[in-house]
């Protein structure tokens, strides 16, 4: 499945709400015929599953018995972001404003794909999860979609199977030496001491809000935030009560990055380097698996 990004201010009472109103809904591409048929699936299956703004995503995951992983979205690996908004203007007296580039953030999926305009082009850039993807192999894999919208926009009533067959090239089809890392799975250890005698004053602070925002009486050190009936807008809720009780700049990545109350308290205390700690958060935080627990920054590449 492809995830599409959606807006969702279909209410007139939400005009004038500050906030980030929008969906990410998973859209089932079928592969078959042309592709002026396959545009009209597309179309069809988003204008379906938009039908039902708001559905949370926890009863969507459980309904289709969807395995959670942190190490992974449960529904899709890819993201397609259409940015086909007016960007806002700034007027202020007395003042000249421009806007100023800002990098986009790293892609929580394994590709995250962006359509922009600029001066009546369409543009691509692609946000890529570096443990699996190198940089050379995007670039080639940007060239290809160029190659192959051309000829599929130039022909669209043909078979799509049988428009540009040398399509994709080795280097894209084929993953190079190192342009995707596998990692041997972590060998099993014996759990990592829990209790009030093993907390540290960060670890107490953020299982106290744990517990606030999910209503439990006890949370375990090593407990995944997700798996103990945490959500999205409860995070949120945590972030906003962390953020306030620190007066520290904390990022929502992080508290995605890091979903148990042990691997959180290290990043904040900066005690990651802690091989008791070290470990923790990387079971924790998606067991990715990785060949390196940093990755580099996730910078975009244009086409």
């Amino acid at each position: 499945m492809l995830g599409a990004i959606v807006a969702d201010r279909r209410l007139a009472a939400f005009d004038e709400v500050i906030g980030f109103f929008i969906d990410t809904v998973p859209v089932r591409v079928r592969a078959g015929g042309s592709f002026a048929e396959q545009v009209d699936r597309c179309a069809t299956e988003l204008h379906e599953v938009t039908a039902h703004p708001g559905a949370p995503l926890e009863r969507i995951v459980e309904a289709l018995g969807v395995g959670r992983d942190t190490a992974r979205a449960p529904l899709v690996q890819v993201l397609f972001n259409v940015l086909n908004f007016v960007p806002p203007r700034l007027a202020l007296t007395g003042l000249t404003v421009e806007p100023v580039p800002v990098p986009k953030p790293g892609s929580p999926f394994d590709l995250t794909v962006y359509v922009v305009e600029r001066d009546g082009r369409a543009g691509v850039e692609v946000v890529h999860n570096p443990d699996l993807f190198d940089g050379d192999r995007i670039v080639a894999l940007l060239a290809d979609l160029v190659a192959l919208v051309g000829a599929l926009a130039a022909d669209p009533d043909a078979p799509a199977a049988e428009v540009a067959t040398e399509l994709p090239r080795p280097a894209v089809g084929v993953a190079a030496l190192g342009a995707m890392t596998v990692a041997a799975a972590e060998p099993a250890r014996a759990p990592l001491p829990a209790g009030p005698d093993a907390l540290t004053a960060t670890e107490e602070l953020i299982a106290g809000i744990w517990r606030d925002v999910l209503g439990r009486d006890m949370v375990g050190v090593t407990d995944n935030f997700f798996d103990i009936g945490g959500h999205s807008m409860a995070l949120a809720a945590v972030h906003a009560r962390l953020t306030e009780a620190t007066g520290r700049s904390i990022t929502m990545l992080d508290l995605f990055r890091h979903p148990t109350v042990r691997a959180l308290a290290a990043s904040l205390d900066g005690a990651a380097d802690r091989p008791e700690l070290a470990r923790a958060a990387m079971r924790a935080a998606a067991r990715r698996g990785r060949a390196r627990r940093t990755p580099p920054p996730r910078r975009p590449h244009q086409q």
